[in-house]
């Protein structure tokens, strides 16, 4: 033990601890446990073979500036936020419109050369959900997978245009007609078994 060391655990053993200031219950009623525990604190043998060469020298300064560098970093690299507008009550509110109840607007599906007939649920003007219209003469309530989806296209502008197929480890450019027969020619051939393929 060095003799810096043995300096130390003298001056903690001749300090008597402020009966103002305690830890623990131990301490404050003098237990004999805590008493040896505490004239033990720099006990032998614990700082041999020490070499401060070893110890790192970044500093705890420079840790807690890299630490907050790092955290700011990886925050502004992970915010592709678009930004999609304030949400602002209304000043003068239209009368059509009750707050948290949905308004349906009946309009034309332009997703596809169908032109299915589609109620468009609405919140407060914002356009949430996209359904079949029943009222309508042709498609009767039933609307495509393409034209419910396309409610997405108000929200999520870097979505997938188009179907895509994997040829060699790339996604390539598919078109709907060539992917529909694909998919409709794949379900004819399962047997009823399953067709997802097991990478």
């Amino acid at each position: 033990m060095s003799e810096q060391m043995k300096e130390l655990n003298l001056e903690s053993k001749n300090l008597t601890p402020d009966p103002n200031y305690w830890q623990s219950f131990e301490e404050l009623h003098n237990d004999p446990s805590f008493i040896s525990l505490n004239q033990d604190e720099f006990k032998e043998g614990v700082t041999d073979g020490f070499d401060t060469k070893e110890i790192s020298n970044l500093s705890r300064r420079k840790f807690l500036a890299l630490l907050g560098a790092s955290a700011a970093l990886a925050g502004t690299a992970c915010s592709d936020y678009k930004d999609k507008g304030s949400i602002v009550p209304y000043n003068n509110k239209p009368e059509e419109i009750t707050i948290g109840k949905a308004n349906y607007y009946a309009s034309t599906c332009t997703s596809c050369s169908n032109a299915c007939g589609i109620l468009i649920k609405t919140r407060e003007g914002r356009p949430i959900k996209i359904d079949g219209n029943p009222d309508h003469p042709v498609s009767k309530g039933k609307i495509c997978a393409q034209g419910q989806a396309s409610i997405m296209n108000l929200y999520d502008p870097d979505r997938l245009k188009n179907p895509k197929k994997k040829i060699d480890r790339n996604f390539v450019d598919y078109n709907w007609k060539d992917s529909d027969t694909d998919i409709i020619l794949d379900l004819s051939n399962s047997g009823g078994k399953e067709i997802a393929k097991i990478p």
